[in-house]
């Protein structure tokens, strides 16, 4: 078996890289004589790039535990399917070298942290209590040694067991709140919402604040307040209202609701005294933009 998912991947990877496609990441270059239904079911939700990579790591993982390959192997192997497939898809011979070394490149970087996962997967399995390997042993494998989950997920197969999948999702939902609160920190100590912030507004049904009542104000000329709009009007009518800029302007109060609450890594619903906190309003009369208004 670990021959065929060896021989099948670098098949896969060799036809997604002469396409266009790449571990690195790059633009998606369609060629119409490369066979496509041979990669167009990674087309997902984590993005191809991460799935080659995902195909890779398993591959490498395959040759060096199971088959004893030597370091550098698999690379090796681009050679091999260009002289048995190049002559019917010559996109292969022509991107021959430029395969060989991204696949390269990728290899030697999972091969610096391989032997180590390896030996930290195998120290947890022979922990393990029952048959669940726990979510966190899963989520170390990926965060530091680039184990993805689902190769942690085959691995624990082939000895019966079972991953915590939930546990590493909570894992790692941990470690995106970290290190949103540390960006914060180093933003000076601002709280800053980032895009799964909004999105989970979003989820909870809270609609974009409404900021349209900061173009609500006027200029005040002795007990008058007169408009932006009458002012533009009568220079325009050539009246004499310069001295109108001269004067203060006035912003009305405006009352408004808050929506939400959010602390820089989540959305809380109350607050204690000398909390830093950002709030979301319903409507405001401030610049969002943050234009020196």
């Amino acid at each position: 078996m670990a021959y065929r998912v060896v021989a099948d991947h670098i098949r896969t990877l060799s036809f997604a890289i002469a396409d266009g496609a790449s571990p690195e990441g790059s633009n998606w270059i369609s060629s119409p004589n490369v066979i496509h239904d041979i990669y167009v079911w990674w087309l997902g939700n984590e993005g191809r790039e991460y799935v080659l990579r995902r195909i890779l790591r398993r591959a490498v993982r395959y040759g060096s535990e199971v088959l004893k390959a030597p370091e550098g192997f698999f690379s090796k192997l681009v050679k091999i399917v260009v002289e048995v497939m190049g002559d019917v898809f010559p996109e292969l011979k022509q991107h021959e070298v430029r395969i060989g070394d991204i696949i390269a490149a990728e290899e030697a970087s999972f091969g610096k942290t391989l032997v180590k996962g390896i030996e930290k997967f195998k120290k947890a399995a022979q922990d393990v209590q029952g048959r669940i390997l726990s979510g966190q042993d899963a989520f170390i494998l990926w965060d530091t040694y680039g184990f993805p989950l689902d190769l942690t997920q085959l691995m624990a197969e082939e000895r019966g067991l079972i991953v915590d999948v939930e546990g590493f999702n909570n894992a790692m939902d941990e470690a995106r709140e970290k290190s949103r609160s540390a960006r914060n920190k180093q933003a000076g100590g601002a709280i800053v919402m980032d895009a799964n912030a909004t999105s989970a507004l979003h989820r909870k049904g809270v609609s974009t604040t409404d900021d349209s009542f900061k173009f609500i104000w006027c200029w005040l000329l002795g007990d008058t307040c007169i408009s932006t709009v009458h002012a533009y009007l009568g220079n325009r009518l050539g009246f004499s209202l310069s001295n109108i800029y001269d004067n203060a302007r006035i912003i009305p109060d405006h009352e408004s609701v808050i929506k939400a609450i959010y602390t820089g890594s989540e959305f809380v619903e109350s607050v204690s005294a000398g909390d830093d906190v950002g709030i979301v309003l319903e409507s405001t009369s401030f610049y969002a933009e943050q234009g020196g208004q």
